[in-house]
């Protein structure tokens, strides 16, 4: 064969080659690479835009899943477009669920939810498509326990409890296993009450079964805690006691018995003896004098005090009547100030006898 026979023979075959790679090359390829292009300009709203319209007019081409990846990312990542986000995500799931984004699409749909939208219920939602459609995958534990706190952001301490207890169950060798033990323990102890019980059974697994844990001390501390709330301050005190050399913020522990201390000493203190007087209590009110003598009132008194008042009798006269002692206990029994003589009080002789005192 001549040389240009070669020639030719080798120009054909690189004709072909190009005409076959041309023809499975996907046409939305150079559209992508447009959208990479203008996210590392900066131009974030641009990039989403150009991976949109792929997603978009050309949904059957290879690049569209990952073009809806790359919007979402932005919008979440860069522009801060949360719910479009979520849209674009949404998107990769439904339309292309086999794809190799499709479980870090719906993880990320988790995190915006938790982390950016403050939205538990709908958290709860989402995270239960991604532990239901993905029960092997590595880490899901962590998932598991995000419901469970999702739960308790609601204030849901029996579903809480439950959720911990399905990871108990599904990953015994997980890592975060004491942290759950102490969660179920500290929502026990939030509710209080007959609960207490339930609370110190879960602390003193931590301390048992997880000595090195990092929640040791708290739980010892949480099981002297449930002791003073249940009134027991001596075992309380003597948890605290035994607490305070190794706990890491050694003023709480010592301010929780001091407050005890205080206790005990009210507790043991008798009470003030201090006999109540009645009428006796009250500050004695007296009118001015320049007034008295105006009107004939007679004087406001204490109850310890006797007065005795001189009046004329209508009836005999003008004579002197009997006098009459007024007490404390008999003030209700005095005559009435104004008499029958048309409100004369003191008599002729106008004196006012001074009383004495009782005690």
């Amino acid at each position: 064969m001549t040389n240009s026979s070669r020639t030719y023979l080798f120009t054909f075959f690189l004709a072909v080659m190009l005409l076959v790679v041309s023809c499975t090359q996907d046409p939305m390829e150079s559209q992508y690479r447009r959208g990479e292009a203008l996210f590392e300009k900066g131009e974030f709203s641009s990039a989403v835009e150009v991976y949109r319209k792929i997603a978009t007019y050309t949904p059957d081409s290879s690049w569209a899943p990952e073009a809806l990846y790359q919007s979402g990312l932005v919008n979440y990542l860069y522009l801060k477009e949360y719910e479009e986000a979520v849209d674009d995500f949404a998107h990769l799931i439904y339309y292309y669920p086999k794809n190799k984004n499709a479980f870090d699409a719906q993880a990320k749909i988790v995190e915006i939810y938790v982390n950016k939208l403050d939205d538990p219920m709908q958290a709860i939602v989402e995270l239960r498509k991604l532990i239901e459609k993905y029960p092997n995958r590595d880490g899901m534990d962590q998932y598991q326990y995000m419901l469970a706190q999702c739960f308790f952001q609601l204030r849901d301490f029996d579903q809480v409890r439950l959720e911990y207890l399905i990871l108990l169950d599904s990953y015994p060798n997980s890592e975060l296993v004491p942290e759950v033990y102490y969660n179920i323990a500290s929502t026990y102890f939030i509710e209080g009450g007959g609960k207490l019980e339930k609370a110190v059974e879960y602390y003193q697994r931590v301390i048992d079964e997880f000595p090195e844990s990092e929640y040791v001390h708290d739980s010892r501390f949480y099981i002297a805690a449930a002791a003073e709330e249940a009134g027991d301050l001596e075992e309380a005190k003597r948890l605290y006691e035994e607490l305070l050399p190794t706990y890491p913020s050694p003023r709480v522990v010592e301010l929780r018995i001091e407050g005890i201390n205080e206790i005990q000493e009210k507790m043991a203190s008798p009470a003030p003896e201090k006999a109540y007087r009645g009428f006796s209590e009250l500050p004695e009110k007296r009118t001015d004098k320049d007034a008295d003598e105006e009107d004939g009132d007679d004087e406001w008194i204490s109850s310890d005090e006797i007065i005795v008042i001189e009046r004329d009798d209508a009836d005999d006269g003008g004579e002197s009547g009997d006098d009459t002692e007024v007490t404390g206990d008999g003030i209700d029994d005095a005559p009435p100030a104004d008499s029958e003589t048309g409100g004369e009080s003191e008599g002729d002789t106008g004196e006012k006898k001074e009383g004495f005192k009782l005690f």
